[in-house]
């Protein structure tokens, strides 16, 4: 499934295939490569404190990005 997830409050481990960690807090968002390409990535979310997520599907996401294009760039620039 395609979907942009933003976390709104808490904290999370994700943990890709290939066994790499990263932390995502209150503000950081994953998930934005899956909305771009035809593969799912495989990953283990595990929260840390209580969570709140906002997830937007494809389809939301691309309505949200007709309108503002500039969050486009605001994805690229936070690799």
């Amino acid at each position: 499934v395609k979907k942009l997830h933003i976390v709104v409050e808490g904290s999370l481990l994700l943990e890709t295939i290939n066994q790499e960690v990263k932390e995502v807090k209150t503000g950081d968002y994953f998930g934005e490569e899956n909305l771009f390409d035809d593969q799912n990535l495989p990953l283990n979310v595990t929260a840390q404190t209580d969570c709140s997520l906002l997830t937007l599907s494809r389809k939301k996401f691309e309505k949200i990005l007709n309108r503002c294009p500039r969050i486009l760039l605001c994805l690229c620039q936070k690799k």
